[in-house]
């Protein structure tokens, strides 16, 4: 992906290379994590989300990418982090969102690229043992004081 952003009151032109978007799904104490397969049988696991297309908010794309890899609808709840990578392979920027689900189910998972093996609500312990214990902490903070609501996706006219 490249995006730019016009140069205005003679700021330069900003290009990135990648935009993602991840959301931290919430439900009873637990979060929905992703089985992401590879051909030659192995796995990871990571918060449901992905790739932001062109003409996409941040907040559109974590929607879509959470329907398409849990089939659940949700609500954003608010921004929990935004992280930035510089390196000289271009700039790469991340978004996570938190969300709850509002509706839709696992049957309704649609899924295009064809990955994902498994969704799994997992507690805070769990959540640590796949994805890493300072993701188990984040969602602990995140269970004790979610993000305050934002104003995401507003489209400029």
């Amino acid at each position: 992906m490249s995006a730019g952003v016009n140069a205005v009151a003679g700021r330069a032109e900003i290009h990135l290379t990648c935009a993602l978007v991840w959301s931290w799904i919430v439900r009873d104490g637990r979060c929905a994590v992703v089985r992401n397969d590879r051909a030659d049988g192995s796995f990871w696991w990571s918060l449901p989300g992905g790739g932001v297309e062109d003409g996409e908010t941040l907040a559109e794309a974590a929607l879509r990418q959470a329907r398409e890899e849990t089939g659940l609808e949700v609500r954003l709840q608010g921004l929990a982090r935004l992280r930035e990578d510089l390196s000289p392979q271009g700039r790469w920027l991340a978004a996570e969102f938190v969300a709850e689900a509002v509706g839709g189910s696992e049957a309704d998972r649609s899924d295009p690229d064809g990955t994902v093996g498994e969704v799994r609500w997992a507690a805070p312990q769990e959540v640590g043992e796949l994805l890493g214990p300072a993701a188990a902490e984040f969602l602990l903070r995140l269970l004790r004081q979610p993000p305050d609501p934002g104003n995401y996706g507003q489209r400029r006219t």
